[in-house]
């Protein structure tokens, strides 16, 4: 089995154990190519190769994307808005706790909002004190960045 080291903090966690977790089953899915493989020629056409060639491929490919977007918060700038930061902003009177979010992963009503999203859109690069405007549907909102972590 490969052997990786992950960073941890500033929202490395997730990242970095779903990266952990992909790895784990890439190898897993090596290994049972390998085995059928090892029984000979014939099975190159069974419905159970293809199956495992497939999901090869597919854990090839988590790797690869988890692997970019891990790279790419090590390489963000300290203390501004990144995948995987938290972030306190104040709406008017309101205080709430956002963390930036892929969109598979988010869950605005638990606090977990896409990058894609108009205000994980707005937040991303941007730091403590900033103001930033989102637009809506129901008109213009300003939110004020009052920490990020």
């Amino acid at each position: 089995m490969t052997s990786l080291k992950f960073i941890k903090g500033k929202g490395m966690g997730r990242i970095s154990d779903r990266l952990q977790y992909a790895v784990e089953k890439n190898e897993e899915a090596k290994a049972k190519i390998k085995d059928l493989l090892e029984m000979g020629r014939a099975v190159l056409d069974t419905p159970e190769y293809n199956e495992t060639k497939m999901e090869v491929l597919y854990w090839q490919k988590r790797v690869t994307d988890l692997r970019k977007i891990h790279y790419g918060l090590k390489k963000s700038q300290k203390n501004s808005v990144t995948l995987g930061s938290t972030v306190k902003v104040k709406y008017g009177a309101l205080e709430k706790d956002y963390t930036i979010v892929t969109s598979l992963e988010a869950d605005p009503v638990n606090g977990y909002i896409s990058e894609m999203s108009p205000l994980g859109r707005a937040l991303l690069n941007k730091k403590q004190a900033d103001t930033v405007s989102v637009r809506a549907p129901s008109g213009e909102f300003e939110y004020r960045i009052m920490s990020v972590s």
